[in-house]
């Protein structure tokens, strides 16, 4: 096995470690896909490897790899990693797969300089300035071949849509997206309404039916059609929130609850429907309630830290 090159143990779920893998110092591609490895710690040797696939493994923690300054090639979608920071000194790093792997933070890619391909497809991404602060990703000289990403069915908010993938795009970027996406007007995070009833102030409190703690309320809109809505306390707390889907035809606007303080909703419960107008940071969704015309008026506000 000295000069053993090239080793797939892919669909083999008995698998539940690397073993002595890690000690062929000849291994230039691993493919443990399908398998039942947890843990890579074993692997931590093999720092000559240079394509790496984890695709639907349990494996959570990339941190044995950290030291892998050849690997070109890592593909972990539909693992259970969500942190990428142990990626960040993997400077020769061209392709990373990681789709469907509920990862929230890109930060560290703004470390890998030769990343041209990307796949971030299904996962939890609001944010993409760590993309943006990549200098070397869109510029790629080979016009056939652009740098890519895709980002399907991610809740991106405002920031992301309207600024950074302007500017990965500006850099020659190809960003994919998918076929579902909020339109821009009605993406971000949307501070405590003011309501009106037929044109009278209306308490906001009351009308919404807030917990008695809460004093405070936001509703993040994101660009896959989901929705999170909080309620806040004085102390920032969150004593009730419920999530679901966004569902918009034109200018008619609802909002579909699947999860009620994190219990599943099913089937879906309509909790708004009416039309909704927006214009810079300014969001209204007028309902009809009756004879009554209900308008709720939001304001943009920059993400929660």
């Amino acid at each position: 096995m000295g000069h053993l090159a090239d080793l797939s143990l892919a669909g083999n779920t008995g698998i539940t470690s690397p073993g002595t893998v890690g000690a062929i110092p000849s291994l230039f591609s691993l493919d443990m896909s399908g398998t039942g490895v947890v843990a890579l710690t074993s692997l931590a040797s093999a720092t000559g490897l240079v394509i790496l696939s984890l695709n639907h493994t349990p494996v959570s923690d990339l941190t044995p790899i950290s030291g892998f300054t050849e690997l070109r090639n890592l593909s972990i979608m539909q693992s259970s990693v969500t942190d990428l920071s142990p990626l960040m000194g993997l400077t020769s790093l061209k392709i990373l797969y990681a789709s469907d792997d509920d990862i929230e933070d890109v930060s560290a890619l703004a470390l890998l300089p030769n990343l041209h391909h990307i796949n971030l497809t299904n996962d939890q991404i609001h944010d993409l300035q760590g993309l943006v602060d990549n200098e070397g990703f869109g510029i790629n000289e080979d016009i056939d071949a652009p740098d890519e990403v895709s980002l399907g069915n991610n809740p991106l908010l405002h920031e992301a849509v309207a600024v950074q993938i302007p500017a990965l795009q500006g850099r020659g970027a190809d960003v994919r997206l998918g076929s579902r996406q909020l339109p821009v007007a009605l993406v971000g995070v949307w501070h405590q309404p003011s309501v009106t009833v037929n044109g009278v102030a209306t308490d906001a409190a009351s009308f919404f039916d807030w917990e008695p703690s809460s004093v405070d309320m936001r509703l993040f809109l994101y660009f896959n059609y989901s929705y999170l809505s909080e309620e806040l306390d004085a102390a920032g707390a969150v004593p009730y929130f419920d999530s679901g889907a966004v569902q918009i035809d034109g200018d008619s606007f609802a909002l579909e609850m699947t999860g009620d303080n994190g219990t599943p909703v099913d089937p879906p419960e309509e909790v708004v429907a009416g039309s909704w107008s927006a214009s810079g940071d300014d969001l209204e969704l007028t309902v009809m309630d009756g004879a009554d015309t209900i308008v709720l008026h939001w304001t943009r506000m920059p993400p929660p830290a």
